[in-house]
């Protein structure tokens, strides 16, 4: 059973809006990051994208059953990211396990370990 995303905040999560991004960073995941917080903060945007990856990872299961899967907006993340970096799924698992700023956009702490990013999971989701 899936969700769009959690609107119940964390402590230590400040939640997507309020991730403070290293502006003069000239890696390439920081336009990117960027990108995805001006999404977020349009609700009329990201409930269309959100609505449209729901379509699409749901195409052929029932949505009131099953175990709780990836939120649909660490999804959109996650593909963001791996399109817009050129990463392979072992670099993106890496990153979603250790990259503090991504996973705060996912809305996951830095203390959550029960999130499991496994390779073949985030391939499975993003494809």
């Amino acid at each position: 059973m899936r969700k769009a995303f959690s609107e119940q905040g964390r402590l230590d999560c400040q939640g997507v809006a309020g991730v403070r991004l290293n502006l003069n960073c000239r890696d390439e995941i920081i336009p990117v990051l960027r990108g995805l917080q001006h999404v977020y903060s349009q609700p009329q945007l990201r409930d269309q994208i959100l609505e449209l990856v729901r379509a699409d990872v749901n195409r052929s299961a029932r949505e009131d059953v099953g175990r709780e899967g990836m939120d649909y907006w660490q999804i959109v993340v996650l593909a963001a990211v791996r399109l817009g970096c050129n990463l392979d799924y072992d670099k993106l698992q890496n990153l979603a396990e250790e990259h503090r700023s991504l996973r705060q956009m996912m809305n996951i702490g830095d203390g959550d370990e029960r999130c499991d990013f496994s390779w073949r999971r985030i391939r499975d989701n993003v494809c």
